[in-house]
Order: C-alpha cells, then sequence, then structure tokens
C-alpha cells in the first residue's frame, strides 16, 4: 500500500475516533436515564377479610329466617353476602353492608342451610360460615277470627330474641288478644299480651314463653298446636 493510502486509512481511523467521542456523552446520559427510572413497587396482595363470627339464628317464623353476626374486627365498608338455600329451592343471596339478614317467603317446615362470607373492596372472600334452621309450621288458626281491626292474615308462628319467645300472634283488637291469652294459659301455657307499635296502631303480640333453647320452643309449637286440634284454644271469642 503507498503513502496514499495509507493517508486516507488515517483519516478515515481519525473519523471514527472522533464519532465515538462525539457519541459517548450521548450513550453516558442514555445510561444514566436509563438508572434513574423509578422501580414499579412490588404488586400489594389483595386483602381478605376475616370469617364472620358468632353466626346465629335471630329470628324464626314458618316463612322467614333472621340471621345475626359479628364483624370479627372487619372494617365498615365490609361487604357481607348471606346465602340461603334448601333441598328443593334454589339459592337466594342477599349483599349487605349489616350484620343481619332476613330471608323472607320461605316454605314453612323446610330445613335451610344458611351462609355468610366477607369481602372487603375487591379483595378475596372470607372463609364461609354457616348453620341449619329450619322453619316453623304454618300459622296456627285459632277458633274464632280475629275481626275488624285486628292484624291482616292468618295468625303466624315466630320464635325470636334470647330467652325465646313463641309468638302466637299479633293483633289490633286488644280483647281478642287477652281471651286467646288466657285460653291458652287454661291449656297449661305461659301466655302474656305485650304491645308493639305499628303502622296504624298498636298490635297487641299474644306470645308464650321464654324457652332456654330453640328445641324447647319448637316443642311448645307442637303442643300448641295439639291442643288446637284437640278443641282445647276454642275459648277465644268469636267475632
Amino acid at each position: 500500500m503507498g503513502g496514499r493510502g495509507l493517508g486516507a486509512a488515517s483519516k478515515i481511523l481519525s473519523a471514527c475516533l472522533l464519532s465515538a467521542c462525539l457519541r459517548a456523552p450521548a450513550l453516558a446520559q442514555e445510561s444514566g436515564q436509563a438508572q434513574q427510572q423509578p422501580q414499579q413497587p412490588p404488586q400489594q396482595p389483595l386483602p381478605q377479610a376475616a370469617a364472620p363470627s358468632d353466626l346465629r339464628l335471630l329470628e324464626l317464623s314458618s316463612h322467614s329466617i333472621t340471621a345475626s353476626w359479628s364483624a370479627n374486627g372487619n372494617p365498615r365498608r365490609t361487604l357481607y353476602r348471606a346465602d340461603i338455600w334448601s333441598a328443593k329451592s334454589s339459592t337466594k343471596s342477599l349483599v349487605l353492608l349489616s350484620t343481619t339478614a332476613c330471608f323472607q317467603n320461605l316454605a314453612p317446615s323446610t330445613f335451610y342451610r344458611v351462609r355468610v362470607q366477607a369481602s372487603i373492596d375487591d379483595g378475596l372472600p372470607s372463609e364461609a360460615v354457616s348453620f341449619s334452621a329450619r322453619t316453623l309450621p304454618a300459622g296456627l288458626a285459632v277458633s274464632g277470627a280475629p275481626g275488624p281491626g285486628s292484624a291482616s292474615g292468618p295468625p303466624v308462628w315466630m320464635v325470636s330474641g334470647e330467652p325465646r319467645w313463641v309468638q302466637v300472634g299479633a293483633y289490633r283488637d286488644a280483647a281478642y288478644s287477652q281471651a286467646l291469652a288466657k285460653a291458652l294459659n287454661s291449656a297449661g301455657h305461659k301466655a302474656v299480651v305485650t304491645e308493639a307499635k305499628a303502622a296504624g296502631g298498636v298490635l297487641h303480640q299474644v306470645r308464650v314463653g321464654p324457652f332456654a333453647s330453640w328445641d324447647a320452643a319448637r316443642d311448645e309449637v307442637a303442643r300448641i298446636e295439639a291442643d288446637k286440634a284437640a278443641g282445647k284454644l276454642d275459648r277465644s271469642p268469636r267475632k
């Protein structure tokens, strides 16, 4: 290679070195920017609610079941899903902010399963808690209609509260309520009449009890039905 060729090669090498020197700060700046980009924080796990505690049967009638439970430390914004089903019915669900669920329009004398779960925001649902309960028989048809001014519809069995009371019926007619309680007491049942405020006036509740357990209350329902069938409750006034 002649001197002219070496000179040309030298010029090309010098140009490459100059280009590399000019490019180096830009590469360093780009590298620095890449290093300065903040790292994404690790994704937080979804919150999981605690399972509701102290799930219990609060009130029972021939056509309704009311359940109650404790929040178990969950915040106020917690949502609760309460489900109920039987062997012959599909599942009914309620979504609630409260810790009480009332299921209505149930079939009498039917076993139901009640299940409750909690969830916070979009987090995972809690473990489910559940219990079983059987609705009471259909309402007691005491001889003698309640008459004008009484509660509409037939008497409906209801067991409620702690200690538990069996409610035979609730009427606007005070005299009829007292006569029914007297007939129940004469047949050996401990009946009382209490008042409750309702739309349009006062209802006179005829109740028997109290009882220490749900089983004892159910047994009393069966005894009252037997006495009614035997004619022992026919002392209530006919309207």
